[in-house]
């Protein structure tokens, strides 16, 4: 029983995963590597955005997890 309510690891790993890679698009974007200004669609500040978004996603599915873990 233990084992079925266990915090979903994998889902904190993603999301810090996704963190870092949002991390490093955010880093490329302020350097000027990965920045371009007429291209609004697709540039390292605004996959930095989404990354990270998705990560956070991932991060607060993981932390619900304990919360009910905690509760069992």
């Amino acid at each position: 029983v233990q084992e079925f309510c266990a915090p979903h690891l994998q889902f904190f790993y993603l999301g810090l995963g996704l963190l870092v890679l949002a991390e490093v698009c955010s880093i490329l974007d302020i350097k000027n590597i990965w920045c371009d200004p007429n291209n609004h669609w697709f540039q390292g500040h605004a996959t930095w955005h989404v990354i990270s978004a998705i990560g956070l996603f991932f991060v607060s599915r993981h932390l619900l997890s304990i919360k009910s873990f905690l509760k069992a």
